[in-house]
C-alpha cells in the first residue's frame, strides 16, 4: 500500500510540473508583439495617401496631445500590420514606420511624422540596438561645429550658421573592434528653417559589437 502511495504522489509531482511548464509556454507566447517584436519589415506601413493625415486628425485631443489608443484602432481599419502598430504604440502615436534597412546588430529605420506648418517628412532613427530606438537629433543637437576647421570660412559667408536636424544617411563603417559607425549629413543653415542652406556636418553614431551605444562625434562640414 505504501508503496502504491509513493507512485501516486510521483506521478501527481510530474504532472503538476508538466502543466506548470505548458502554462509557462503558453504565457511567453502570449507576451505583446510589443515586448517580443525585433523592429524590422514587419512593421513597415505604406498608408494610402491622406489616411495618416485624416487619422491624426481624428484622434486630435488638442493642445497638443493624441490619443494612441485611437490611433492604434484606426491603423487596423486601415490595414496595418500588428508590428505597425505596435511601432506607433512605441513612438507614442506619433509616427508610423515608412522603411526598414537591415544593417547588421543596429539597422537604420525611416519615420513617417506630421510637423507643424509642414509637409509629412521622413526621420531617420536607428534601432534594434541594445536602446531599442535612438533618435539622430537627439544625440547630435549638442554637437559643436565651431570646432571644426572649415567652421570660420563657413560663418564669414553665413554669420548665423546653425546646425538643424535635418538629415540624409551618408554611409555605414565597421569600427575595428565589430561595431558600427553610422555617418549622417546634417544640414546647415544661415540662422532659420527659410534661411539660405550653407552646407552640412557629417555626423558619426557609434556603437559597440553588442549593439550599445558609445558616442556621437562630428566627421567634418561640408560647404
Amino acid at each position: 500500500m505504501k508503496s502504491i502511495l509513493v507512485a501516486l504522489v510521483f506521478a501527481f509531482g510530474i504532472s503538476f510540473i508538466a502543466v506548470g511548464q505548458t502554462r509557462s509556454r503558453a504565457s511567453s507566447s502570449t507576451q505583446s508583439p510589443a515586448r517580443r517584436m525585433e523592429i524590422g519589415p514587419q512593421a513597415v506601413w505604406k498608408p494610402l495617401e491622406g489616411k495618416w493625415e485624416a487619422i491624426q486628425e481624428k484622434c486630435n485631443l488638442g493642445q497638443g496631445k493624441i490619443s494612441v489608443s485611437c490611433i492604434a484602432s484606426r491603423m487596423r481599419k486601415e490595414g496595418a500590420s500588428p508590428e505597425a502598430v505596435e511601432f506607433t504604440r512605441l513612438m507614442k502615436g506619433e509616427v508610423y514606420l515608412s522603411s526598414f534597412r537591415e544593417m547588421g546588430k543596429v539597422d537604420i529605420a525611416e519615420v513617417t511624422r506630421p510637423l507643424l506648418n509642414d509637409p509629412i517628412v521622413t526621420d531617420s532613427i536607428l534601432v534594434n540596438g541594445s536602446q531599442k530606438i535612438v533618435e539622430l537629433w537627439g544625440k547630435a543637437k549638442n554637437i559643436d561645429i565651431t570646432r571644426d576647421r572649415n567652421y570660420s570660412a563657413l560663418v564669414r559667408r553665413f554669420p548665423n550658421l546653425e546646425l538643424w536636424p535635418m538629415h540624409g544617411f551618408e554611409t555605414m563603417q565597421r569600427l575595428p573592434q565589430g561595431g558600427q559607425r553610422f555617418i549622417f549629413n546634417f544640414t546647415l543653415l544661415n540662422g532659420c528653417h527659410a534661411c539660405e542652406p550653407a552646407g552640412s556636418a557629417q555626423i558619426a553614431f557609434d556603437f559597440d559589437e553588442s549593439g550599445r551605444f558609445l558616442r556621437t562625434s562630428l566627421v567634418r562640414l561640408i560647404q
